[in-house]
């Protein structure tokens, strides 16, 4: 007996053009229609009036039917864009152009991550800790509005200065304020503060590379404390957590805020970092939690304007 032999199927797609393409052909369609209609009421217009009101009617029908057009396109492209291909509209970042990606992955790895596995376990303390320059002036910030809004700004020539140590294990900040300049003195003022609160653990302080950080003064002192200072390799902010404490205290008090005194300015930058591991502590934990973003051949540009003219001619 041979069996019988049956032609496989073959199910032919009626509309084989892809999902965006249809929702595209549909607003090309209906913008069409939408003109076709308004051409139609323009020319009925023709019979009630002069020519001069039918070139107005028609002007303002062809001018309302591209609109249509390009809104009716520019959501197929839109959701084409972020459906299909996955795309946002994302605020660009920076990096340092000097950074070294291959040693920030060794340091985090090596140094880094250990430390803070055994700060994980109870065995040690580590704080990140860096300075921040507030200058008294206008942080503008975005918001939804109906005509453009103006804040009010001062001189910029009062700067407040925080030096800070943050834990994520206390998820708290230690500063050192002053008006003046961050120096050596200033250093070693939060290491005898650090030391006083936790005079029996081992305490390590990862830290950049400013001058007034590496310093024979400042050496001496941590190893008389017995503090341990753990060195960024150059150029390496996305290391350093705290930097992000600095970028959340802004947003909180400081953007679209205008502060009349000096005092004020001050005063809100301090109620800001009281509050860090109080009524802030749920946001900043999330905030500044121990994931480090690392650039290992990054996607980056030298200007928005040739990086859009290389997409044209590609």
């Amino acid at each position: 007996m041979h069996e019988s032999y049956r032609m496989p199927r073959i199910v032919v797609d009626p509309d084989p053009l892809p999902a965006h393409r249809k929702r595209m052909s549909l607003g090309l369609r209906i913008g069409i229609l939408i003109l076709g209609l308004l051409l139609a009421v323009g020319l009925l217009e023709l019979l009630h009036s002069g020519t001069a009101a039918f070139l107005l009617s028609l002007i303002k029908t062809v001018a309302m039917a591209f609109w249509s057009m390009f809104c009716s396109i520019a959501a197929a492209c839109r959701d084409f864009m972020v459906k299909r291909l996955g795309m946002k509209c994302r605020k660009m970042g920076v990096i340092p152009s000097k950074a070294d990606p291959d040693k920030q992955k060794e340091f985090l790895h090596n140094a880094l991550e250990p430390l803070l596995e055994e700060e994980k376990q109870g065995k040690r303390r580590v704080f990140f800790v860096d300075a921040a320059h507030f200058v008294m002036g206008a942080f503008l910030g975005m918001l939804w509005c109906f005509e453009r809004l103006f804040l009010k700004s001062s001189s910029g020539r009062k700067r407040y200065n925080v030096l800070g140590a943050y834990s994520v294990k206390g998820a708290e900040a230690i500063t050192v304020t002053n008006n003046t300049y961050i120096n050596s003195d200033t250093i070693v003022e939060l290491l005898n503060t650090i030391k006083r609160l936790y005079p029996d653990a081992p305490i390590t302080l990862v830290m950049d590379n400013a001058r007034y950080q590496r310093c024979v003064k400042v050496m001496e002192m941590a190893d008389k404390l017995g503090i341990d200072l753990l060195f960024l390799p150059p150029y390496s902010p996305n290391l350093n957590l705290i930097e992000r404490l600095w970028k959340f205290t802004k947003k909180q008090c400081l953007y679209n805020r205008y502060y009349e005194t000096f005092h004020e300015f001050k005063a809100a930058i301090d109620d800001c970092l009281d509050q860090v591991g109080t009524t802030f502590s749920e946001q900043v934990k999330t905030l500044l939690n121990p994931k480090f973003q690392l650039f290992k051949n990054p996607f980056t540009i030298n200007r928005v304007q040739g990086f859009l003219t290389g997409l044209n001619r590609s």
